[in-house]
């Protein structure tokens, strides 16, 4: 039974070989595993991180749109009030373009149209 022993030897390191042969691929996969994880999580961190800067890029950017929308208003309130300051002047004129020109025609009419009474001849002759 010499040679079945050698066999069963034999056998026994072969598999033993192949298994250590598994064990050292299976630990090359896990090791470029490992690398990979860290390339990702180097990349998810930077990722990360360039999120958070245009976060607060964006909160920036909403508080600018906010105090321009602020000015907007404030401007169009002042646009406002100046059309219609503009337009009560308009009108304030315009009255008193057509008193004077009411003056003038009463000025002509008394003065120039409308006959003069004749003086009186209350003489004592």
């Amino acid at each position: 039974m010499g040679g079945a022993e050698a066999e069963a030897e034999r056998e026994r390191k072969a598999r033993l070989k192949g298994a250590q042969g598994y064990l050292d691929n299976t630990s090359d996969h896990l090791g470029s595993a490992a690398r990979l994880l860290a390339d990702t999580e180097s990349v998810a961190v930077a990722t990360a991180d360039k999120v958070v800067d245009q976060s607060r890029s964006l909160e920036r950017t909403r508080d600018h749109v906010a105090a321009v929308q602020s000015h907007a208003d404030e401007a169009r309130t002042r646009v406002l009030d100046i059309r219609a300051r503009a337009w009560t002047n308009k009108c304030i004129l315009g009255f008193a373009i057509l008193l004077l020109l009411a003056a003038n025609v009463v000025v002509l009419l008394y003065g120039h149209i409308l006959p003069k009474p004749a003086p009186s001849s209350s003489s004592g002759k």
